[in-house]
């Protein structure tokens, strides 16, 4: 698991096969499943959002995924 920032929010990535786990981190240091991400290579990759978690992310999808990306990286 690997925690970035972007912008003010804090977000968490986890491998799983496939793709990876996206979950943004709340104010009480909980992380909050918002979705997983398959084809993260491709040039459209598929979320599949954790019901009623969309809204917990204000960036950009595109955004969250290349700051993750470049995280796991690191």
């Amino acid at each position: 698991m690997t925690r970035f920032r972007l912008r003010l929010n804090e977000y968490e990535v986890r491998p799983v096969p496939g793709g990876i786990e996206l979950y943004r981190i709340g104010s009480l240091g909980y992380p909050l499943k918002l979705a997983v991400v398959t084809g993260c290579e491709s040039s459209s990759p598929e979320w599949t959002w954790t019901p009623g978690n969309r809204a917990a992310m204000p960036e950009e999808p595109g955004d969250v995924l290349a700051a993750a990306l470049a995280a796991i990286k690191e």
